[in-house]
């Protein structure tokens, strides 16, 4: 197993568990790992959970833009899937 050296290869299970607590805002998981966690393992965690926020972001983006979208069409009565989605511009639909 790698120690704290500067030169050892991130492990990616280690950058994935700081990852995962960070995104799940416990970090007493890593107390197995603690003391053994490398400059170069924290730093790829950092950017796998940045990478990570700003993925779910979007995709919470795109949900709230596409509800409104649909919200915005007059419905004469409840809408089927299909109708929903045959109303969709090809613009609108790379959108969503």
């Amino acid at each position: 197993m790698p120690d704290s050296a500067e030169g050892a290869q991130p492990r990616p299970e280690v950058v994935q568990a700081i990852s995962d607590a960070l995104m799940s805002l416990d970090l007493a998981r890593l107390t197995a790992i603690e003391g053994t966690i490398t400059p170069a393992e924290l730093m790829q965690a950092e950017q796998l959970f940045a990478a990570e926020l700003e993925a779910s972001q979007d995709y919470r983006d795109r949900r709230i833009r596409a509800w409104q979208i649909l919200a915005r069409q007059p419905w004469p009565e409840e809408a089927t899937w299909p109708q929903v989605f045959d109303l969709l511009t090809p613009e609108r639909a790379r959108r969503v």
